[in-house]
């Protein structure tokens, strides 16, 4: 076994030795709603009919979600998803260019999948489809067809579970560990998950995942191109939570991150990146709730020394009154590549960029300044929600580069001294017309500034996107 993975898996085995494990519940992880949950406890059952009734037959009742059917100690529920969503960009931003003057696309995912308990053990399988529309289905189809969760878990009511398989993982907020689930694709881990309760206030999360197998490729980075068998990559951490009621939910973590040249990424990218960090969340009185988040990083980068930070925090508070308005607040920054190398442009590992940096998806936690204000309001009858935020967006180091939520380079000038790039506007509406169904939409403009400009973006760039989402509760 490989040294750099033997001592998280060994941690984690401390883990459960220590404890007992019991089921999740929301206050383990808190889930989107696009995220898996659990079925409901079932529904009381009716008056049996002794005229018909097969003592030999387990009673089976229907829970709250009237696809889910229990018979015994046995627990059966479907799960279904099915989400299509059209967009439309003008003016793409690419590396220092135009990437194009506009783009039109239409996304789609459907899920299906099984959730069976028994007592203590359950399996889990759900697989996913998701793919661009305007492709030849069995040609070049543009999609994906997979497993996108599997899992076999075994744990009780009273301490905690283990979890073994693909599953989607959430941390805090997912500004470093999330699912990902805007993307069509979404994301999973195959993974060794444990989770043990101790008492009431204090839990211990934990997993090891194999992001990358080990295996041959050949390193045309040198001359002459030399065949190498790399180590695999590998993800490993744990999660400490305190709770304090509703007022206080603090995470301690630590995440080590082992990367690899693999023949998907063949060039030279070696990490071994330790990320401790800290996450606090609550809600100290009614209606106003905020978090906090700061992470540092240490290790070796391509065999240097790398070091680098972020830190983030938001503050909400809503008002009594019918549309429930409510105003946000909050900023985020994360270090960029400084020029004499003492400081590293910040990796934010796995993270849900989405919902936190612009609607646009021009920016990620890494060489960023961000303040943002919103406004939104709710119409609990209808129910309908509608969110306008203002963000302002900045380069933490000038002369470091600009990257898109998924990494990708939008420009960079080592002679650049500017740091404010330009503004955000966001305008996102949600209408949830049915318990299982949900229409939304939104549109995002950046208007670029002087920094932007230096680095090739002098015009105004736009998004729009439309999206149904139907799924099972």
């Amino acid at each position: 076994m490989n040294h750099r993975t033997k001592y998280p898996i060994l941690l984690m085995i401390l883990i459960v030795s220590a404890g007992g494990w019991r089921i999740a519940s929301a206050q383990t992880e808190p889930r989107q709603p696009e995220t898996f949950t659990r079925p409901p406890e079932p529904l009381h059952e009716d008056e049996p009919d002794e005229a018909h009734e097969d003592e030999d037959e387990p009673k089976v009742t229907f829970g709250k979600n009237p696809l889910s059917i229990k018979m015994g100690d046995f627990t059966l529920t479907p799960l279904l998803e099915a989400r299509f969503r059209p967009e439309v960009r003008a003016n793409v931003y690419g590396n220092g260019v135009q990437a194009a003057k506009s783009l039109h696309f239409v996304t789609s995912r459907v899920r299906l999948g099984l959730d069976a308990q028994w007592k203590f053990l359950r399996v889990m399988m759900q697989i996913q489809d998701a793919r661009v529309f305007g492709t030849r289905p069995g040609f070049d189809d543009g999609g994906s067809f997979a497993l996108h969760q599997g899992i076999l878990e075994f744990g009780n009511d009273e301490r905690g579970y283990v979890r073994v398989g693909r599953q989607e993982i959430n941390y805090g907020n997912q500004r470093m560990i999330g699912a990902l689930d805007w993307l069509m694709g979404a994301r999973s881990f195959d993974a060794l998950r444990l989770h043990g309760f101790f008492g009431d206030k204090v839990e211990v999360d934990a997993f090891g995942s194999i992001l990358a197998s080990q295996q041959n490729f050949v390193d045309d980075s040198v001359t002459p191109p030399v065949t190498v068998r790399n180590n695999g990559s590998y993800l490993a951490t744990v999660n400490a939570i305190y709770k304090h009621g509703a007022a206080m939910r603090l995470e301690g973590y630590v995440l080590y991150r082992h990367d690899r040249p693999s023949s998907f990424l063949p060039l030279p990218v070696k990490n071994d990146i330790v990320s401790p960090g800290v996450y606090v969340t609550g809600v100290p009185v009614d209606r106003l709730k905020y978090t906090g988040e700061l992470t540092f990083q240490g290790g070796k980068q391509n065999d240097l020394s790398f070091f680098a930070f972020a830190v983030s925090g938001d503050v909400q508070y809503t008002f009594e009154a019918k549309l429930k308005p409510t105003i946000y607040g909050g900023f985020a920054y994360a270090s960029g590549a400084s020029q004499d190398g003492k400081v590293n442009e910040f990796n934010n590992f796995f993270p849900t960029n989405h919902k936190f940096y612009g609607a646009a998806d021009l920016f990620g936690l890494r060489n960023l300044i961000d303040g943002h204000l919103a406004a939104g309001i709710t119409a609990p009858k209808a129910p309908v929600g509608l969110k306008i935020e203002v963000l302002n967006l900045a380069l933490a180091d000038p002369s470091a580069r600009w990257a898109a939520a998924p990494g990708l380079t939008l420009g960079q000038d080592v002679n650049n001294t500017t740091r404010n790039l330009g503004q955000e506007i966001d305008a996102l509406v949600k209408w949830r017309f049915v318990q299982w169904a949900s229409l939304s939409g939104g549109y995002a403009v950046f208007i670029p500034n002087q920094g932007a400009r230096n680095l090739g973006h002098d015009i105004a760039t736009h998004w729009a996107y439309a999206m149904i989402t139907l799924r099972t509760p």
